[in-house]
């Protein structure tokens, strides 16, 4: 698989790829020895680059000045090229000849990025420009001078000066934005990509650009230079996960129908129980409330309407245990094992929309509490729950008992109002 970083690389030398392969084929430019001290010769060497890549008719003038903390080159970007582009290097790598050279190789790839109209932004535009040196051809150049490791050795006497001590230290320096692990993926992709033969990939290469490239992984499949291998195989990929992702989405859509048709269901059956009981309701108290002449007839009238009391609540018990096993199953639907629902349990919107189970008349009240209301339009009264729904396990279960049974108390008192 390949590194977040390592796919940031291989975008950039697409980006390079569209615009400079269109004019060119870019080889590979062997590094060689000169004389940092010696102008001529670094003025030689800024030559030689320039021509390599593409741009023989700019001549850059080449400088070693002190630079700022952590800056081993800079490039005048904006000079014409009739007045030369000026270079300048940190004056502590003059005795550094691979450093001069990936100095030279990342500055004036600036110039060609620059020309070409492919700056990108700030840190961005740095990291591309150190692609840019192996897209072009530089990369040994780059690979070589990132990165240098100088050993010092300092003997000093010791006591009586009849014994000495060596102490060594080792210093590293590094120039430019990636680490030489990162420029030995980008040759082998780009030498992997112009089938450039490893034995003269490697040549002109210290040991430590030899061994960072023998570490670097990369796919060098041979079937990855046919456009339409790719197009086959994500089609057996990308087509085998579709159809399999169909499959749960069909399921899923008739489970979600089915339970919507249930649930309309048992929307439904609530509205005609709660029809069925407020008709039942007033005619029992129209009874109630009829007074029988002579007098005496009342008794039987009461002896008749005790007897229907007692079966309407035995019928109301029915209906409230079938809605309550109702509400258990749905709530099994709901939670998984632990008793967590696997829903949005506080959908405050939907709980302060009400409407009415008699005429469904549309209403809103945003309390969050168990509470009595009267339907603005038909008067019927009922009751509605808008308390937050919790989720449940072993632990809390007895208190939720407790809880319930309040609540069936708060129920019944508001029913007696």
């Amino acid at each position: 698989m390949l590194s977040k970083s390592n796919i940031l690389l291989l975008e950039k030398l697409i980006h390079l790829g569209k615009r400079l392969e269109r004019t060119r084929i870019y080889e590979l430019l062997e590094p060689w020895i000169f004389d940092g001290y010696d102008v001529a010769e670094v003025q030689k060497a800024g030559k030689i680059i320039s021509s390599f890549i593409g741009l023989p008719n700019l001549t850059f003038v080449i400088n070693f000045t002190r630079q700022e903390n952590n800056t081993a080159g800079h490039v005048e970007l904006n000079n014409n090229s009739d007045e030369g582009v000026f270079i300048e290097i940190d004056e502590k790598f003059k005795s550094e000849n691979e450093i001069i050279l990936a100095i030279l190789a990342h500055e004036i790839c600036h110039k060609l990025i620059h020309i070409n109209g492919l700056t990108q932004f700030g840190y961005e535009n740095e990291i591309l420009t150190d692609v840019a040196t192996v897209y072009t051809g530089l990369g040994k150049l780059s690979l070589n001078g990132c990165e240098t490791e100088n050993v010092s050795t300092d003997t000093k006497w010791v006591g009586d000066k009849t014994t000495t001590t060596t102490t060594t230290t080792t210093t590293k320096q590094a120039v430019g934005y990636l680490k030489r692990g990162q420029f030995a993926f980008l040759y082998n992709v780009v030498c992997n990509m112009r089938k450039i033969p490893k034995e003269y990939a490697t040549t002109g290469l210290n040991s430590y650009a030899i061994n960072a490239l023998n570490e670097s992984t990369y796919n060098h499949d041979e079937e990855l230079f046919h456009n339409d291998f790719l197009l086959q195989l994500a089609n057996e990929i990308l087509g085998g996960f579709n159809h399999q992702y169909h499959l749960v989405s069909a399921n899923s859509i008739k489970l979600i129908k089915t339970m919507q048709a249930n649930l309309e269901s048992v929307i439904e059956t609530d509205k005609l129980t709660h029809k069925k009981i407020k008709t039942t309701n007033e005619k029992f108290l129209t009874k109630a409330t009829e007074s029988l002449k002579p007098e005496r007839l009342n008794y039987i009238k009461n002896l008749l309407l005790y007897h229907e009391l007692t079966n309407l609540n035995s019928l109301y018990i029915d209906e409230t245990s079938e809605l309550t096993s109702l509400n258990k199953a749905i709530e099994k639907l709901l939670t998984n094992s632990d008793g967590k629902f696997q829903i949005n349990l506080d959908i405050r919107d939907i709980l302060y929309s009400i409407k009415c189970p008699i005429c469904g008349n549309n209403m809103r009240l945003k309390q969050n509490k168990l509470v009595k209301i009267k339907c603005t339009k038909c008067k019927y009264s009922f009751i509605i729950d808008n308390t937050k729904i919790e989720n449940l396990n072993d632990s809390d279960r007895k208190e939720t008992k407790k809880t319930f049974r309040m609540k069936l108390k708060e129920i019944i008192a508001l029913l007696k109002e």
